[in-house]
């Protein structure tokens, strides 16, 4: 069966917590510095209190004008998921995550071209990425994402470049 990318509802919220458990734990740990790791394991664990935190978070970015939230569904459960926030006249992607099940299938690039739709012409659209992660680096590159420098956080001690595109 393949996935339905669209717009995320609150029934996907604890779906879309065990996707962030999944792919933090299966792709972030090479990227994170060792002094950082137990830290960012400890954030990406299951708990009640971070499931609890999580859920509030993305519901409140549910019924807020400012974000747009989508899913990866398949096999009637939540594979996928990505964060859009406006603000002003800029774009800010702030999030895409695959289970890694699902992982080579397309579902990120499907959740990063639907997290592109209906902008206009002119709209600077910004991310940041781990300087390592060269894979979706790769992705962005595609879409014509460019590197602006790096970007003053990091993301648990992992350097971070901020990649721009001007909707066109």
């Amino acid at each position: 069966m393949q996935a339905i990318i669209r717009r995320a509802t609150e029934s996907d919220l604890l779906g879309m917590y065990r996707v962030t458990l999944k792919a933090h734990d299966k792709t972030y740990d090479s990227f994170i510095p060792p002094d950082n790791l137990q830290r960012f394991r400890k954030k990406y664990t299951f708990s009640k209190e971070g499931r609890k935190k999580f859920i509030a978070k993305k519901h409140e970015r549910l019924h807020n004008e400012n974000w747009q939230l989508w899913v990866a569904e398949q096999d009637s459960k939540i594979v996928g998921f990505t964060l859009r926030e406006t603000i002003g006249d800029e774009v800010f992607l702030q999030g895409l995550f695959v289970d890694p099940v699902y992982a080579g299938q397309g579902l990120g690039t499907a959740l990063f071209e639907m997290s592109l739709t209906n902008l206009n012409k002119n709209t600077k659209v910004k991310l940041l990425v781990i300087e390592n992660n060269l894979r979706a680096q790769q992705i962005y590159i595609k879409h014509r994402f460019k590197n602006t420098g790096r970007s003053p956080k990091s993301f648990y001690g992992a350097p971070q470049i901020i990649m721009e595109y001007i909707i066109d």
